[in-house]
């Protein structure tokens, strides 16, 4: 996250030692680089005094730092290029401290299974930033259970938060239809309204925006790489929706009775039994080959939905 100290946080008279305390912690995690510090030019000398007599030890490695730093900021031309800023005033600066050090949370429906979708596409789209909080324990996933518990989980780790809630809850749709708003989306804004971070998936469930050659090796060769060639006569309303696990049952819902209209009887035969539950882990397992481009190749607008959520989860590591 981009973090910028208040001037009254290096300008105080007589500081209590727990703001000394939290500031030493803030200023650590701009030197292994877990944050970003954003600092105003004009305070540099209000900083370089502070150092000097509260973190005499460090007071050399954090004052480069801080002169590095504002003359980044000079380069931005205003607010939006810059994008949010977490401001830590001096009477917060405890509070702040907790918060920006504590391991940002990404609470999912399953482990294993919604990770290993969430780490083949960090890994498949280079999103080196996320990768590297992951690896540092900057950020950590949360098994909720499923996607009914998933609010009162997500709510439990933004308690834990005092300021800065830095807990983003990630939903499949399971909506049958672009049309249908399926049973999350409400979940999702109830918990946007109290603060907490959501992305809900633009497509049915994870398993929709695997590419194709994942698909291809998931189960049984030779019947899984014939099913994907009858997926393929899919239009993208219809592969967006349909359930990869479970295939075309004989009886649709009611709010896909008329969409699967305009398939022949072979791809429906075909695409009656689905690629099994195997989806998401072969995704992980081949997340080594995997790029953005394989996403975008299969459908355009699943790539742009994974680098929203991407981004929504980069900004509040």
């Amino acid at each position: 996250m981009q973090v910028e100290l208040a001037p009254e946080v290096f300008t105080a008279t007589d500081p209590e030692p727990q703001q000394i305390t939290a500031a030493g912690r803030l200023l650590a995690t701009f030197d292994e680089g877990r944050h970003d510090w954003i600092v105003d030019i004009e305070i540099v000398d209000d900083v370089a005094s502070y150092l000097k007599k509260h973190h005499p030890t460090l007071a050399t490695v954090y004052l480069d730092l801080a002169q590095k730093a504002a003359v980044k900021n000079l380069a931005w031309t205003g607010a939006e290029q810059r994008g949010r800023v977490i401001v830590v005033e001096h009477k917060s600066l405890a509070k702040d401290a907790s918060d920006l050090t504590r391991a940002a949370v990404v609470v999912i429906e399953n482990i294993p299974g919604d990770k290993h979708f969430l780490q083949a596409v960090i890994h498949a789209f280079r999103a080196d930033r996320i990768r590297e909080a992951f690896a540092n324990d900057w950020a950590e996933f949360r098994h909720s259970g499923g996607c009914g518990s998933m609010p009162a989980v997500a709510l439990e780790e933004a308690g834990r938060f005092h300021h800065t809630i830095r807990v983003v809850a990630v939903f499949d749709s399971d909506a049958l239809t672009p049309e249908h708003e399926g049973p999350n989306r409400h979940k999702a804004r109830d918990l946007e309204a109290i603060g907490v971070s959501t992305h809900v998936l633009m497509f049915r469930e994870a398993e929709n925006y695997a590419p194709n050659r994942v698909l291809a090796c998931t189960g049984q060769a030779g019947a899984a790489e014939t099913r994907v060639v009858h997926l393929e006569r899919l239009i993208p309303r219809q592969r967006r929706h349909f359930d990869m696990k479970n295939g075309i049952p004989r009886r649709l819902p009611s709010e896909q009775r008329n969409f699967f209209d305009g398939l022949d009887a072979e791809t429906r035969q075909a695409l009656a039994s689905g690629f099994g539950g195997g989806v998401l882990k072969k995704m992980y397992e081949m997340r080594d080959s995997l790029s953005e481009d394989d996403f975008h190749a299969t459908d355009p607008e699943a790539a742009e939905d994974l680098r929203k959520l991407l981004a929504l989860i980069e900004s509040l590591i």
